[in-house]
């Protein structure tokens, strides 16, 4: 019976047969709830018949489908994605709370962002950049007193299933691994500090170069743009302070390996976007960031390039490097209410 049964549900047709029912069952569900659930079914279907009128397949054509944009933003940040995810790593989740916790800034929901903010902070350190943000809230006390009030609750909850002595060492000792990953980290030739600092110690061939070198004027020009206190009412403005964000925290980063890099790709993206002009400047500087930060650890390198160049030298942060300075110019010198798109 148990031999019959095997043989059934092992049989190909069968499994082929089911996949079939699935598809038709998911396919139908979907039409019948509306345009919006086959929404991608529709850019597919409407990009032959705008290809027959040789129309740009690139731009927004509401009428047919409404989130062509949201689609290639996805697209361009799926190989960052597959390494992070092959990696088991949490930087896809954090990313998504950084990017969590802005949103719910934006709709003025302070506790929501504050608490997508602690998750990320009590799950990796990472999460206390969504802090960059603080300057565009509405209600600060709001976000200030929930932010207290949830975190005493995080930080009591597992002395409930543990101790209190436990948890406060689970916190000198999680100190004390920080310090000592930073020193293991700034090793030339690792697979860590793929970072702006790891480049320039890879470069000049000296590890002992210490993080606060690059911090000195990295902070400094991170920071520079929050003077623009009247362009801080542009939506645009708040994003691009939030791809500087992402990039910055991976680039002055010695943890920084090439599954983070997922963190810094939407930063990428975010800039790019916000372009209302794209020049062939900005779309070279996008390939430029798709080749050799996206696809330099991948397959398209060859093995010897990998392991002799861009691992080596951190390589893979370059793009990353020159998209992050570039983000800061725009953030200290353009009028973000004339001269970007929220389209």
């Amino acid at each position: 019976m148990k031999e019959k049964f095997l043989k059934i549900i092992l049989n190909p047709k069968y499994i082929f047969g089911v996949y079939l029912i699935i598809s038709v069952v998911t396919a139908v569900s979907k039409y019948l709830r509306g345009d919006y659930a086959i929404n991608n079914y529709l850019i597919f279907k409407n990009v032959f018949f705008n290809t027959l009128h040789q129309k740009n397949l690139f731009i927004h054509y509401p009428d047919l489908y409404f989130d062509s944009k949201k689609a290639l933003f996805g697209l361009f940040c799926l190989q960052e994605y597959i390494t992070a995810a092959l990696s088991l790593q949490f930087n896809i989740a954090l990313t998504g709370l950084l990017l969590l916790s802005a949103v719910y800034i934006y709709e003025k929901k302070e506790v929501k962002s504050v608490t997508a903010i602690l998750v990320g902070v009590f799950v990796k350190i990472y999460g206390i950049v969504g802090l960059s943000q603080f300057f565009f809230i509405k209600n600060k006390t709001k976000f200030i007193l929930s932010g207290l009030a949830i975190a005493a609750i995080f930080f009591v909850l597992p002395m409930t299933y543990s101790s209190p002595k436990f948890v406060i060492q689970c916190y000198a000792d999680w100190f004390q691994s920080i310090v000592e990953k930073n020193n293991e980290n700034q090793v030339l030739g690792n697979m860590q500090d793929i970072s702006l600092m790891g480049f320039f110690r890879r470069i000049l061939g000296d590890a002992s170069i210490s993080n606060l070198v690059f911090l000195a004027f990295g902070l400094p020009l991170f920071a520079a743009p929050y003077f623009r206190i009247k362009q801080y009412k542009q939506y645009a403005f708040q994003l691009m302070i939030l791809a500087s964000t992402l990039l910055f925290l991976v680039l002055f980063s010695s943890s920084s390996e090439s599954p983070t890099y997922i963190i810094a790709i939407v930063g990428v993206m975010i800039w790019f976007f916000l372009q209302k002009k794209r020049t062939p400047l900005v779309i070279g500087l996008l390939v430029f960031v798709i080749i050799f930060t996206c696809f330099s650890t991948s397959d398209l390198f060859p093995k010897y390039v990998r392991h002799n160049y861009i691992i080596k030298y951190s390589l893979k942060a370059v793009p990353c490097i020159v998209i992050w300075l570039r983000v800061t110019y725009e953030l200290l010198t353009k009028d973000f209410e004339k001269n970007y798109s929220l389209e």
